[in-house]
């Protein structure tokens, strides 16, 4: 049976998390680090007002255990969920051009290389796009709580953004999907 003063003792025990706490970290990749009219890479860390921390999920099959009878569901292979960031914007919409150019650098899409006005729709090597991303959780006292480590992170949405007339109190934000190994 639930017992209230066992349930006060064992949160005041084992205390809880809250979910405002967190720190995004990652250097620009490796294609754009020649790149002076990028931001500071600090910009990123400072302008993640959220994040969806990536889930883990099976791929399942359905199978008769003794080739007969009820099916039974076993797993055969594990993915991670993209992750979601959203980022408060600058006034200069630095954040939004920088993933726009990280996008732009894993599969052209846009003429700004300098080879004419048509883009040449070509994929770019994933050592020139993929980076290692950090997503630091903290506790109430300020201590890392849990550190999530994404390997070769790379954007694969840049989120479509509703703009309004009617919105003067709201503002812009960039949200960005990232895939990772």
């Amino acid at each position: 049976m639930f017992n209230i003063s066992d349930f006060s003792y064992h949160l005041a025990k084992t205390g809880t998390l809250q979910n405002n706490k967190f720190e995004i970290i990652f250097l620009p990749p490796k294609g754009l680090l020649n790149d002076t009219s990028l931001p500071v890479k600090d910009l990123y860390t400072y302008r993640a007002s959220s994040v969806k921390l990536p889930g883990i999920n099976f791929d399942n099959q359905n199978t008769y255990r003794y080739g007969i009878g009820p099916q039974e569901m076993f797993p055969t292979n594990v993915y991670f969920t993209p992750t979601t960031i959203t980022f408060l914007e600058t006034e200069k919409s630095e954040i939004w051009k920088f993933i726009s150019k990280w996008m732009n650098l894993i599969f052209e899409f846009s003429s700004s290389n300098g080879y004419g006005d048509t883009p040449r729709y070509t994929m770019e090597y994933k050592s020139e796009y993929a980076i290692d991303m950090g997503i630091i959780v903290y506790d109430n006292s300020a201590k890392v709580s849990n550190k999530i480590i994404l390997k070769e992170a790379f954007p694969v949405e840049l989120a479509d953004t509703s703009m309004s007339w009617g919105d003067k109190s709201k503002l812009f934000e960039t949200q960005t999907s990232f895939t990772f190994r």
